[in-house]
Protein backbone atom coordinates (compact mmCIF):
# COMPACT_ATOMS: atom_id res chain seq x y z
CA UNK A 1 0.00 0.00 0.00
CA UNK A 2 1.36 3.69 -0.97
CA UNK A 3 1.49 6.18 1.84
CA UNK A 4 -1.33 8.27 -0.42
CA UNK A 5 -3.27 4.98 -0.07
CA UNK A 6 -2.64 4.85 3.84
CA UNK A 7 -3.71 8.66 4.01
CA UNK A 8 -6.74 8.06 2.25
CA UNK A 9 -7.58 5.26 4.57
CA UNK A 10 -7.12 7.61 7.23
CA UNK A 11 -8.95 10.25 6.29
CA UNK A 12 -12.44 7.49 5.75
CA UNK A 13 -12.13 5.88 8.88
CA UNK A 14 -11.40 9.32 10.78
CA UNK A 15 -14.83 10.32 9.18
CA UNK A 16 -16.53 7.54 9.68
CA UNK A 17 -15.66 5.76 13.05
CA UNK A 18 -13.05 8.14 14.85
CA UNK A 19 -15.38 11.59 14.74
CA UNK A 20 -18.34 9.12 16.30
CA UNK A 21 -16.45 6.94 19.13
CA UNK A 22 -17.40 9.27 22.08
CA UNK A 23 -20.90 9.30 21.38
CA UNK A 24 -21.14 5.47 21.09
CA UNK A 25 -18.80 5.38 24.10
CA UNK A 26 -16.14 3.99 22.51
CA UNK A 27 -13.40 4.72 25.19
CA UNK A 28 -9.93 3.63 26.46
CA UNK A 29 -10.56 0.66 28.63
CA UNK A 30 -14.16 -0.71 27.91
CA UNK A 31 -14.54 -4.63 27.42
CA UNK A 32 -14.47 -6.58 24.23
CA UNK A 33 -18.46 -7.47 24.96
CA UNK A 34 -18.81 -3.58 25.06
CA UNK A 35 -16.54 -2.44 22.22
CA UNK A 36 -18.22 -5.25 19.90
CA UNK A 37 -21.83 -3.90 20.73
CA UNK A 38 -20.63 -0.23 20.42
CA UNK A 39 -18.98 -0.15 17.59
CA UNK A 40 -21.88 -2.47 15.51
CA UNK A 41 -23.83 0.70 16.23
CA UNK A 42 -21.56 3.05 15.20
CA UNK A 43 -21.16 1.30 11.45
CA UNK A 44 -24.99 1.42 11.08
CA UNK A 45 -25.53 4.58 12.09
CA UNK A 46 -22.61 5.57 9.33
CA UNK A 47 -24.08 3.11 6.84
CA UNK A 48 -27.95 4.36 7.50
CA UNK A 49 -26.56 8.20 6.89
CA UNK A 50 -24.60 7.06 3.83
CA UNK A 51 -27.66 5.38 2.52
CA UNK A 52 -29.95 8.15 3.19
CA UNK A 53 -27.23 10.88 1.50
CA UNK A 54 -26.39 8.10 -1.48
CA UNK A 55 -22.83 8.22 -0.64
CA UNK A 56 -22.75 4.65 0.13
CA UNK A 57 -19.46 4.15 -1.86
CA UNK A 58 -17.73 6.36 1.03
CA UNK A 59 -17.73 3.89 3.37
CA UNK A 60 -15.92 1.29 1.00
CA UNK A 61 -12.97 1.45 3.11
CA UNK A 62 -14.32 1.64 6.44
CA UNK A 63 -16.16 -1.45 5.67
CA UNK A 64 -13.12 -3.35 4.39
CA UNK A 65 -11.66 -2.11 7.58
CA UNK A 66 -14.11 -3.34 9.99
CA UNK A 67 -13.79 -6.74 7.66
CA UNK A 68 -9.77 -6.59 8.19
CA UNK A 69 -9.97 -6.21 12.08
CA UNK A 70 -12.52 -8.83 12.16
CA UNK A 71 -10.59 -11.92 10.47
CA UNK A 72 -7.17 -10.90 12.31
CA UNK A 73 -8.69 -9.52 15.64
CA UNK A 74 -11.78 -11.32 16.32
CA UNK A 75 -10.68 -11.44 20.13
CA UNK A 76 -10.80 -7.86 21.10
CA UNK A 77 -13.97 -7.30 19.55
CA UNK A 78 -14.87 -7.27 16.07
CA UNK A 79 -17.61 -9.45 15.41
CA UNK A 80 -16.92 -12.12 12.92
CA UNK A 81 -20.68 -12.07 12.31
CA UNK A 82 -21.63 -8.64 11.67
CA UNK A 83 -18.39 -8.44 9.16
CA UNK A 84 -19.79 -10.98 7.42
CA UNK A 85 -22.77 -9.35 6.80
CA UNK A 86 -20.62 -5.86 5.50
CA UNK A 87 -19.31 -8.85 2.96
CA UNK A 88 -22.44 -9.09 1.74
CA UNK A 89 -23.36 -5.38 1.59
CA UNK A 90 -23.73 -4.50 -2.23
CA UNK A 91 -21.47 -1.24 -2.21
CA UNK A 92 -22.38 1.35 -5.21
CA UNK A 93 -19.11 3.17 -7.31
CA UNK A 94 -18.57 6.74 -6.57
CA UNK A 95 -20.25 8.62 -9.22
CA UNK A 96 -17.12 10.07 -11.19
CA UNK A 97 -17.74 13.25 -13.01
CA UNK A 98 -21.31 14.00 -11.40
CA UNK A 99 -19.93 17.78 -11.04
CA UNK A 100 -18.57 18.41 -13.72
CA UNK A 101 -21.09 16.95 -16.08
CA UNK A 102 -23.77 19.21 -13.79
CA UNK A 103 -21.41 22.16 -13.98
CA UNK A 104 -21.36 22.64 -10.68
CA UNK A 105 -19.65 25.88 -9.40
CA UNK A 106 -18.06 24.67 -6.04
CA UNK A 107 -16.98 21.31 -7.35
CA UNK A 108 -17.43 21.04 -10.88
CA UNK A 109 -14.84 22.10 -13.56
CA UNK A 110 -12.12 24.82 -13.49
CA UNK A 111 -13.27 28.08 -14.77
CA UNK A 112 -12.18 28.50 -18.44
CA UNK A 113 -10.18 32.07 -17.60
CA UNK A 114 -8.56 29.59 -15.24
CA UNK A 115 -6.83 27.32 -17.75
CA UNK A 116 -3.63 27.75 -19.17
Amino acid sequence: MSAHAGCQYWSDLSAAIVSRQRKHSLLLGISAVEFKGSLIALMEEAINQARNKHRLWALYRPIQWYIWCAENYSKLGFSVVYAQELESLEIPGNPKGEAVRQEDPECGPLNRTLEL
